[in-house]
């Protein structure tokens, strides 16, 4: 074995007894002690999910809805969506172009007068980038659209 840890030899509470050989089986590679919180946090994480009425199904519903309601107040505005649109290939991701007829408006500029705004995106590339969940509400996708239309008025 490359490593040894206290996990994967035949004695483990056996501290000071370096010449113990490694356990049988796959254990024999555990050279640390697993990080209980993030599993703790998985399983609960996974529990949330796991009660919510219709499951998965529901999740992708809703979160497809934001999104499509991101997608048309963004195009009402006329900024360009370059997230595809398609049956089967829209996600929980929304990539926008800045307004055409805004040219000093960078993806970096709306990210950071959103953020100013509490309202937080990710600039990618020469596209700004939303990605709401199945917590997010109707009324944060609202208050992010009016942020962009302030942000709008602002630059012209």
């Amino acid at each position: 074995l490359v490593r040894r840890g206290w996990t994967s030899v035949e004695s483990p509470f056996d501290f000071y007894n370096y010449s113990q050989q490694p356990r049988k089986g796959a254990s024999r590679f555990e050279y640390s002690t697993p990080n209980g919180m993030p599993i703790l946090a998985l399983d609960a994480s996974l529990g949330m999910f796991e009660s919510i009425d219709g499951g998965m199904q529901a999740v992708e519903a809703r979160i497809l809805a934001l999104t499509g309601h991101a997608i048309a107040g963004l195009e009402r505005l006329g900024f360009p969506v370059v997230t595809p649109q398609g049956r089967g290939e829209r996600s929980g991701i929304v990539c926008f172009s800045p307004h055409p007829s805004h040219h000093e408006m960078t993806p970096q500029r709306i990210v950071d007068e959103l953020a100013a705004r509490h309202i937080y995106a990710a600039a990618r590339g020469s596209v700004a980038r939303i990605s709401p969940h199945f917590y997010n509400t109707v009324e944060e996708i609202d208050t992010l659209l009016n942020a962009l239309e302030e942000i709008l008025h602002l630059t012209a």
